[in-house]
């Protein structure tokens, strides 16, 4: 039997439907618009939000190249570009399948104007229609007037493209109450500007050149009330930072630059909190991957090992090219890559020297401590004994001059006796496990702030002055000098 070739496309309603189900949330799939603006040489760029209840409308607007009708046609075709084909460096697509699977993750109509050269052009996706027809049925300059007003803000540039979300998943308008749902999509709205500042910092900071706004129609069209930008979130607090040398990897083509983070002791609350970012410190610790400049990754070992909180100063960029998403396996969502087997080995190099210099900080700090006091006889609290089987045991110094004073000062043996059964007592009760817990959470925990209430030693009718000066006096009365007792 002779072979035969046979068109098999696929079905229309279900295709839509399974592009639909990739898996954005809407931060990633607002993201994946804005790439397109910035591939399309935008400098400003509009997230405009509608609160309408169950017609509420997202709309992503800039003044970049725009489209003329060929080109904004081929641009809502599905797959619209071959992944392996080469393309532009500043290129921030793939797939060619951004603008509708995160679209259609959010939304069942999108509808997308463009102007170039003079020419105006408007196309538009409606799921309802594609399952009805079950066809490929795109919409050329759409009669639907329910979006217009929100498509119409497009003329105030010469050039550029606007994309506009109807009928957003219902998920967000469920609750009968209005006012709950508008509240809670004010809050998604709030998080995105943290989201879009983190993702595209190297867009937006300094020499960056482009400006991301958020903002509500009125905001945009009333003079009164100007669209509120998009703060860059600066990952490495280069400032003050211990930049490592830069590395190049795979073929030369990916540049590594590893950072140490100054310890928080070194830095403003202001800026440890812009150091916790949306995830926290141990969360954004490790390698930040980015494509393009445009942040793919926001901190992760790759599963070279599990983040623990003494490596939360560790922070290693890795740029890629657009040309090497098949190696690193970078997914559609751009939310996901893996590095290629080969240079895995490098990466852990990079990621040991680098930490390694991390925990010299953290060591180098508490030897610091250790030499400050140590020409200082018994002036520690706490000792470390090595015990068996490299185990060990943390326990009192009997020999502190306060705690000596103490026990000389009872006359009777037996109570003698039992304060030092209660030292014991203590020493094999620290809850090390629970104090591991907590530090490993948070390394600001790691040291104790004292307040002069600390200091009052059971005595409110003292003030930590004076008790101080009497109990540096009985020390000298015992025979240490003036400076050891001072100490």
């Amino acid at each position: 039997m002779a072979q035969k070739i046979h068109n098999c496309p696929p079905d229309p309603a279900s295709h839509f439907q399974s592009i639909k189900s990739i898996g954005y949330d809407i931060n990633r799939a607002i993201s994946d618009i804005i790439d397109n603006s910035i591939s399309a040489n935008a400098k400003n760029i509009y997230i405009i939000h509608h609160f309408d209840n169950e017609k509420t409308k997202i709309a992503i607007l800039d003044d970049g190249d725009g489209m003329n009708k060929d080109e904004l046609i081929n641009g809502m075709r599905l797959n619209s570009k071959n992944p392996v084909d080469d393309r532009e460096d500043q290129d921030l697509g793939r797939f060619g399948l951004g603008l509708k699977s995160a679209s259609f993750s959010q939304c069942d109509i999108l509808t997308v104007r463009s102007k170039k050269n003079g020419g105006d052009c408007t196309a538009s996706w409606d799921l309802d229609l594609i399952t009805k027809d079950n066809n490929y049925s795109l919409i050329l300059n759409p009669e639907r007037k329910d979006g217009e007003f929100v498509l119409e803000l497009l003329d105030k540039f010469n050039s550029g493209t606007i994309v506009l979300w109807e009928k957003l998943n219902e998920e967000n308008f469920q609750d009968p109450n209005i006012n709950k749902n508008k509240q809670n999509f004010n809050s998604i709205i709030a998080k995105m500007h943290e989201y879009i500042g983190m993702i595209f910092h190297r867009f937006i900071g300094l020499g960056g050149g482009v400006n991301i706004s958020i903002t509500t129609i009125d905001g945009f069209t009333d003079p009164a009330n100007k669209p509120i930008s998009v703060k860059a979130w600066d990952p490495y607090l280069m400032e003050k930072s211990q930049k490592l040398p830069d590395e190049v990897i795979d073929n030369d083509l990916v540049v590594v630059t590893p950072y140490i983070l100054p310890y928080h002791t070194k830095i403003s609350q202001k800026e440890q909190i812009k150091l916790e970012g949306i995830n926290g410190q141990l969360n954004h610790q490790g390698f930040y991957v980015y494509r393009n400049k445009r942040l793919i990754i926001p901190g992760t070992w790759f599963g070279f090992f599990a983040k623990h909180n003494q490596y939360n100063t560790v922070r290693i960029r890795i740029d890629l090219p657009n040309n090497r998403d098949h190696e690193w396996m970078l997914d559609i969502s751009k939310s996901e890559v893996k590095p290629p087997a080969a240079v895995e080995p490098k990466l852990k190099s990079i990621m040991r020297n680098t930490c390694g210099k991390c925990k010299d900080i953290l060591t180098f700090k508490g030897k610091k401590r250790q030499r400050s006091v140590k020409n200082l006889k018994n002036a520690y609290i706490w000792e470390i004994i090595d015990m068996r089987e490299g185990k060990k045991a943390f326990t009192i110094n009997k020999k502190h001059p306060l705690i000596q004073e103490i026990i000389d000062a009872i006359v009777v043996e037996e109570n003698k006796n039992r304060i030092k059964d209660l030292i014991k007592l203590i020493e094999k009760n620290i809850p090390l496990l629970t104090i591991a817990n907590e530090f490993t959470s948070d390394e600001k925990s790691l040291e104790i702030d004292h307040s002069d209430e600390d200091y009052y030693f059971n005595d409110s009718k003292k003030d930590p002055l004076t008790k101080f000066r009497e109990i540096c006096k009985s020390f000298i009365d015992k025979g240490l000098k003036p400076e050891a007792a001072l100490n």
